[in-house]
C-alpha cells in the first residue's frame, strides 16, 4: 500500500511541477513580448482580454506580474491541499488544470 501511496506522491508532485514550469514559459512569453520593441507585437497577439486590460490599467506588467505569480501559487497551493485531504480529488482536480495547462501550451507554441 506504501508503494501505491508513493506512486500517487510523485505524480501530483510531477503534475505540480509541470503546471508551475508551464506558467513560467507564459510569463517569459509576455514579458519578452511587452519589451518596447515588441509592443505592437504584443497587441496584435495577445488574445487575453483581462491581460490587456491589466497591462493598460498600470501602462506596464507589474499588475499581471503580480496577479500571474500569485495566481499560480494560490493554484499549487489549493492543488496540494485537495491532494492533502483526498488524494483521488487532488490528483483529479490537478490532472484538470495540467491538461488546461498542456493546451496553453501547445496554444503558446503552435497558435490557435
Amino acid at each position: 500500500m506504501n508503494l501505491i501511496k508513493n506512486i500517487k506522491l510523485t505524480a501530483f508532485s510531477l503534475m505540480w511541477s509541470i503546471i508551475g514550469m508551464i506558467s513560467l514559459v507564459d510569463l517569459f512569453l509576455a514579458l519578452w513580448l511587452l519589451d518596447p520593441d515588441h509592443m505592437k507585437e504584443f497587441r496584435l497577439t495577445e488574445k487575453n482580454p483581462v491581460v490587456i486590460e491589466l497591462v493598460e490599467l498600470t501602462g506596464d506588467m507589474s499588475l499581471f506580474i503580480w496577479c500571474k505569480v500569485s495566481g499560480t501559487i494560490l493554484a499549487i497551493f489549493f492543488g496540494k491541499k485537495i491532494f492533502d485531504y483526498s488524494e483521488k480529488w487532488g490528483l483529479t482536480v490537478t490532472g484538470g488544470v495540467l491538461a488546461f495547462q498542456l493546451w496553453l501550451l501547445y496554444y503558446l507554441m503552435y497558435g490557435g
